[in-house]
């Protein structure tokens, strides 16, 4: 690996972390009592905008890992049945259900924003 690939998976860690502790936060914003101290738009459109990119990102890769696992769709290559499996039922169907959830919690704070 060349110093500037390294440079490259290093900085992306480092963003992809970031963007982490930062939708930690958002969802704690959307439904701990200090989040009702923040500007109420942005935190609604944030959690709704978390939310869609986290429930498409891990349902589409799960769909697509269930297809394969239940035999629907026929790989051209050999199928790496452990990294495959471990994907489906741990590491994607994490961001689903974080997608899930987010939206979830988005909803709450949406409604309550329109009842008060």
């Amino acid at each position: 690996m060349s110093p500037s690939q390294r440079t490259i998976l290093l900085a992306a860690v480092w963003v992809t972390g970031f963007l982490k502790v930062f939708a930690a936060l958002l969802a704690l914003a959307l439904v701990a009592r200090w989040g009702s101290r923040l500007p109420r738009r942005p935190i609604a459109v944030l959690g709704w905008c978390a939310a869609v990119v986290l429930t498409l990102y891990g349902g589409i890769n799960v769909v697509g890992e269930a297809l394969t696992a239940s035999g629907v769709v026929k790989p051209s290559e050999p199928v790496d049945w452990k990294p495959l499996l471990w994907h489906l039922y741990v590491w994607d169907m994490s961001f689903l259900i974080w997608g899930l959830l987010l939206a979830l919690a988005a909803w709450q704070f949406t409604r309550s924003e329109s009842d008060s």
